[in-house]
């Protein structure tokens, strides 16, 4: 009854597939209606962070798994955490999704990470951040909690949040290796911002 009370006339998930994953969305709900543009996004992110088999994963706003599903195969494991628990459904029902990807409610707004058992568990090597608008200035400022941490990949929709983000991570020790945008939506102001970073070493502050 969802979908109807918001008078859609479709209510079945969507099935899209972008950079080798089949993933899910409703009507309704947040997701990357580019194709081109998301493929090509994913691919990016894909290129930067460089992944291996032993790298855990940590999708924060991961939404209906957009961003994370694709590298499935590639990691050892993936954790993808948002609040809107019908996309965690859509996330955990991907025809793409392996043992190895788990997709779990969680507010990142208001919740630090080393608050949550799952995330400290996991030890993560490597974080996607895509947040709304608003930013992610709560799990950026926290991000150090987690040790194991070795590279952050965000993806911004917010050249505001975006830099207000960026300027706290490199001065919390995080190099800024790789920035670049994509344009979303031609002739209009939505545009994708996309950064690396990696930690600083010990001893090595440049």
């Amino acid at each position: 009854q969802w979908g109807m009370e918001q008078g859609w006339v479709a209510v079945e998930a969507l099935q899209y597939t972008a950079a080798g994953a089949d993933t899910l969305a409703l009507p309704g709900n947040f997701t990357q209606v580019n194709r081109g543009v998301n493929t090509a996004m994913i691919e990016q992110a894909k290129n930067w962070l460089l992944v291996n088999e032993s790298d855990r994963l940590l999708d924060l706003f991961c939404g209906n798994g957009n961003v994370s599903l694709p590298f499935s195969n590639e990691v050892h494991s993936i954790l993808g955490l948002e609040a809107s628990d019908k996309a965690i459904e859509l996330a955990m029902q991907s025809p793409s999704r392996q043992e190895n990807s788990q997709y779990q409610v969680a507010n990142l707004i208001n919740t630090k990470l080393q608050d949550l058992p799952n995330v400290v568990d996991f030890e993560p090597t490597c974080v996607i951040l895509d947040p709304p608008r608003a930013g992610a200035e709560l799990a950026v400022n926290n991000l150090n909690a987690l040790p194991s941490v070795q590279k952050i990949l965000y993806i911004s929709c917010d050249p505001a949040t975006f830099a207000r983000d960026l300027s706290s991570l490199v001065s919390d020790k995080w190099h800024l290796r790789k920035v670049g945008i994509m344009d979303m939506f031609p002739h209009t102001r939505h545009i994708e911002s996309m950064a690396l970073l990696e930690k600083k070493k010990i001893g090595h502050q440049k």
